[in-house]
């Protein structure tokens, strides 16, 4: 941590008119989640913890054939086992290391829903409140309920300068667009394009775009409870009873592109979703860097490619 000096609290002034020099992160310091970070990954670690090498923040503690994962978010840890005696064995072991609250099995993370069914074998993630939100924070409960992300045949190009919104409808779009983002990043895939698109003008937005914007707020809204389910019926719906054994976890990923889609330099659009047990776990929609001869040379273009997300 680099040397940071603070006024000395109120109470303990002895009225030296020094400072004081820290010793230690304290909270609103921008060194303090880098701070808080390292003491946890070292108290991990020390516990027979591994660090992922794919994911700085997830933890692994394996014993035999039994597997713990831990997921931190700055102090949100959570916690992964089908080993009840693993998981009493982390917990017992974070106790002793930290002031913690058990909150028990988990429901809400991130601002993600999450809802299991044991029975049946299935798990669902949605944002279900953030998204019946959207409408409210901007205003938006009226106008309907569209069907789709984007109307059919609407483009998003770069637009004249007498066609460029003022600079409070700006900073409108600028908003939607990024907390439509964070909905498409989480957990509603089905919106990655139209948010990709709009991302794409959000400097110079034009009226129409403004108002594609807003109708993209509604249909998030309306469609609240859409998300992301993962179950083995799922997958052997998709690909088949005969090639789904109980207990598999299957990934597959499907990868497609436009050709000369974006008029104004005539790129393409490509995308992918990557899906483990029939649902997604990975997903993209991006304009290509560059002008393909084919929609083949559209779904190989190294800007975008799913590889990366499939090597195992």
């Amino acid at each position: 941590m680099e040397e940071v000096y603070m006024k000395q609290p109120e109470g303990l002034d002895d009225g030296s008119g020094r400072v004081c020099r820290l010793k230690k992160a304290i909270y609103g310091l921008k060194q303090a989640p880098r701070a808080w970070y390292h003491k946890l990954e070292e108290a991990l670690l020390a516990g027979g913890f591994k660090k992922s090498e794919c994911d700085p923040s997830l933890f692994l503690l394996q014993e035999k054939d039994e597997i713990l994962m831990l997921l931190v978010y700055v102090d949100d840890i959570l916690l992964f086992s089908a080993s009840t005696a693993l998981l009493d064995s982390a917990e017992q072991m974070l106790e002793m290391q930290f002031k913690c609250s058990k909150m028990g099995e988990v429901k809400y993370y991130l601002g993600m829903h999450v809802e299991r069914d044991v029975e049946k074998g299935v798990l669902r993630l949605h944002q279900r409140k953030y998204c019946e939100g959207l409408a409210e924070k901007y205003g938006l409960q009226d106008g309907g309920k569209p069907a789709t992300p984007l109307p059919s045949g609407f483009t998003v190009e770069p637009c004249a300068d007498e066609e460029v919104v003022g600079d409070s409808d700006r900073k409108l779009f600028h908003s939607m667009v990024g907390s439509l983002n964070y909905a498409a990043n989480h957990t509603r895939p089905d919106i990655a394009f139209a948010t990709s698109r709009l991302a794409s003008v959000v400097s110079r937005p034009s009226h129409e775009q403004l108002e594609a914007a807003k109708r993209l707020v509604r249909y998030v809204s309306a469609t609240a409870s859409v998300g992301l389910e993962y179950s083995g019926v799922r997958q052997r719906l998709q690909r088949g009873a005969a090639d789904v054994k109980s207990g598999e976890m299957l990934l597959s990923c499907y990868t497609d592109a436009s050709f000369n889609s974006v008029k104004a330099d005539g790129t393409s659009i490509g995308g992918y979703v990557c899906l483990l047990g029939g649902g997604a776990v990975s997903w993209r929609s991006k304009k290509q860097n560059e002008v393909g001869l084919s929609s083949y040379v559209g779904m190989v273009d190294d800007g975008w490619q799913p590889e990366g997300e499939i090597v195992v």
